[in-house]
């Protein structure tokens, strides 16, 4: 009843807010309506590591400006894949605070230090090589651009999924603070300053930082606490010189911390005979869950989530002529992460983890690009160094009590060359190739049992003492980018281009005996991608589309079964490389305003993949499908821009819907696989209100209060017993309703 309250409340704030805005526009004779406005603004982006404008880019690219992430209410990245299609960001199996981010069917199933993601992630140009804390990198954002397909040419870590661009805005020479505040349901309280300040003409600083405070979403009845709240601090810092000539230097400092609950795990299915199911009280807790709504839970192991995350970056840039540009790149990053899960989702104990992560990770690029003096050549070449070390530590009980301990150190360097052609006004050919040299090495231990003894042997079975094994591997590899774009005018673009990707081997972290210590091999995407970008009738129709084919191979599969013969049963989880597999898709996004009061957008995606060979030591495995990629995903959205006089400001309101079909819970494809499900969002906004440095803005996100699931644990086995788990399957819990509004008070031009 009083969640119920609170949303008739909201509700008749945005109906007060746009009555009110619409009666201004009245009183004032001399309103006018809006200028002519394109449906989709000309968002510059830096998929070519250069800046250019979105539809110039012949590659398929998805970019949400400044405006669009306040209007769309996006404050973390999980709510990227409501805008981007082919993007899916949901919990990894180390919850929220460590974000898992799929593109065109590509995942990196674990965070582990000892493998690398299939999509990069990266800020102000300095990759963000552990997802851990990246969940709350949304604010004082110029925008966040989402490149896909492999990215084996211009990025500095290769990855055969696509790249998350987030850039950050820069200090500018003009004074300017802001200072907005969030409330909502769930005890929401968020606060985000900004100050821009020109300390001379040469230097300018700009500081920004942003508190979180939310209560749990779901209630945990074995230990009576609320699990998936958010207590989140971040700060950023940019220091800006510009001496003249053209030099400039950026640093830029970040800190983020984050310490609260921890995700929760419902439990959704338990095998019938199984070590789960033979466990007393697994059986009746499933039976409670599914009686009950999703948002009550059973996890007897209370879940929790902490993660420190600090880095410097400092981007150097001098004009070596008129044509020609010397840029360095240097970024340091620390990451400290402890996250406590009950993977078995119930009150018994069958599976349950804590995972510790000390990581440092530095990065430096040294970049030359330019043009030819009639600029019918543009180029770009680059050489590229990561290093990467930290220890990374599983303890869990699966099957007994287990710790999985290792040192890594993960070296990278390669360089680059890419350029484009005219071959004529409207023609240009891009070519482009990286070679990459990979060396890991590992210092695992392993140890089961209370009081622990080494689960580590040598070739005869014999336990290691001391319990360490020392291994190291390198890896080499070439990748490419070729694409030919054709622009018969300003708003029309056509391309076809193919790419090569790259992800490196690596260690399983699990390892006991010498046959399990052998490296996965690299993994290669092979790509055919087509499309066509366009905007018609005076630029109110924008259509982007793209249509791509993928052959995948020596694909990096996690897979965890019972071996067969152990009694009690134990439980194995090997990274292996499935052999090859197909996908092809393609994507649509489409921005109109019809009339200068109404914007819609939509996009959608479509991703069909398909194992050509897959097996292990205990069967085939080429009929499963892709691990948390939804065969079809859309979203479309109607804004109304209310007619305001200049001076009155801009207001609107939109309703959004999203949509994504059933996803496979793991690698070995259960009977259970996540349901689809739809939200409902709506929200409105007022900024300048009546002239005034003040900015209003209600939400209100899944309007019906649909009870899903965003990502699973799953130990249950297959559809057909020939690879068998302790039994269960946990699911992460989505948010339910939730509503809130924002105010926000600003000043000078600099925000």
């Amino acid at each position: 009843m009083k969640s119920r309250n609170l949303l008739c409340q909201v509700a008749s704030i945005a109906l007060a807010f746009g009555a009110q805005a619409a009666h201004a526009a009245g009183a004032d004779q001399s309103a006018q309506a809006p200028a002519a406005a394109a449906a989709g603004d000309d968002i510059v982006v830096t998929a070519r590591r250069r800046e250019e404008r979105l539809q110039d880019v012949p590659v398929a690219v998805t970019a949400i400006s400044a405006k669009a992430i306040d209007q769309r209410g996006i404050k973390t990245t999980e709510d990227l894949r409501y805008s981007v299609p082919s993007l899916q960001v949901a919990p990894s199996p180390f919850g929220s605070v460590v974000p898992g981010y799929t593109i065109r069917g590509q995942r990196q199933l674990e965070q582990l230090i000892t493998q690398d993601p299939s999509v990069g992630v990266y800020f102000a140009d300095v990759v963000q090589q552990r997802p851990h804390g990246t969940n709350s990198a949304v604010y004082d954002l110029a925008s966040v651009q989402v490149l896909k397909g492999p990215q084996g040419t211009l990025f500095g870590r290769n990855t055969t999924g696509g790249a998350v661009l987030f850039v950050p805005n820069k200090p500018t020479f003009e004074l300017g603070a802001s200072a907005a505040v969030s409330i909502g349901n769930y005890n929401l309280r968020r606060g985000t300053v900004v100050l821009n300040l020109p300390l001379s003409s040469t230097l300018a600083v700009r500081a920004a930082g942003q508190i979180t405070r939310r209560d749990g979403y779901n209630l945990n009845l074995t230990t009576n606490t609320r699990t998936d709240d958010e207590r989140t601090e971040s700060a950023r810092l940019s220091i800006l010189w510009e001496p003249g000539n053209g030099i400039s230097n950026e640093t830029i400092g970040t800190y983020f911390h984050e310490n609260d609950a921890g995700n929760g795990f419902a439990l959704t299915a338990v095998r019938a005979g199984s070590t789960a199911g033979k466990t007393a009280g697994t059986l009746e807790a499933l039976a409670r869950q599914q009686a009950r709504s999703i948002h009550i839970i059973e996890n007897d192991w209370a879940p929790s989530a902490f993660v420190d995350s600090y880095q410097l970056i400092n981007t150097t840039k001098i004009p070596l002529s008129d044509e020609v540009t010397l840029k360095n790149i240097v970024g340091f990053r620390h990451v400290h992460s402890n996250v406590v899960l009950d993977f078995d989702g119930g009150p018994t104990t069958v599976f349950h983890t804590a995972n510790d992560l000390n990581a440092d990770q530095f990065t430096n690029e040294l970049q030359l690009s330019g043009t030819t003096p009639d600029k019918r050549l543009n180029w770009i070449g680059g050489l590229y160094y990561f290093r990467e070390s930290g220890d990374d530590v599983q303890k869990s009980f699966l099957g007994g009590d287990r710790i999985n301990d290792g040192f890594a150190r993960n070296y990278s360097i390669s360089g680059y060359l890419q350029g484009g052609y005219k071959l004529t006004d409207q023609l240009t050919l891009t070519a482009g190739g990286r070679y990459t040299h990979d060396t890991r090495y590992l210092n695992a231990r392993s140890k089961i049992g209370n009081p622990p003894t080494c689960r580590l042997t040598d070739a005869n079975g014999a336990k290691l003492n001391p319990c360490t094994k020392e291994v190291s591997t390198q890896f080499n590899s070439p990748t490419w980018t070729l694409s030919l774009d054709y622009k018969p005018n300003d708003d029309t673009l056509l391309y076809l281009a193919h790419r090569r990707g790259y992800r490196s081997g690596g260690w399983n972290l699990r390892s006991l005996a010498p046959i399990n210590f052998v490296p996965f091999k690299p993994e290669t995407v092979y790509d055919v991608e087509g499309g066509v970008k366009v905007d018609l009738f005076d630029k109110r129709l924008r259509i982007n589309v793209a249509v791509y084919h993928q052959w995948y191979k020596d694909i990096q599969r996690t897979i965890s079964a019972v071996v067969p013969g152990t009694n009690p049963p134990t439980v194995a989880t090997n990274v292996v490389n499935a052999a090859a597999a197909k996908i092809y898709g393609g994507e649509v996004e489409i921005t109109a305003r019809p009339i200068d009061l109404i914007e819609i957008g939509a996009n959608a995606a479509f991703i069909h993949e398909k194992y050509d060979r897959f097996a292990d030591t205990i069967g085939d495995l080429s009929y499963n499908r892709f691990t948390l990629v939804p065969r079809f995903q859309g979203s479309a959205y109607v804004r109304l821009n209310l007619p305001l006089a200049s001076d009155q400001g801009d207001a609107g309101m939109q309703l959004g819907v999203y949509h994504q079909s059933s996803q496979e819970a793991s690698d070995i494809n259960t009977p259970f696989p996540i349901k689809p499900y739809t939200l409902l969002d709506f929200s409105a906004n007022w900024n300048r209100v009546m002239g005034s440095p003040v900015d209003l803005s209600v939400f209100v996100k899944n309007i019906t209060d649909k009870e899903y699931t965003t990502s699973a644990i799953s130990q249950y086995g297959d559809k057909f017993g020939t690879h068998v788990g302790i039994g269960a399957q946990a699911e992460s819990i989505g948010a339910p309703r939730t509503f809130g509004m924002e105010v926000k008070v600003h000043f000078g031009a600099g925000v």
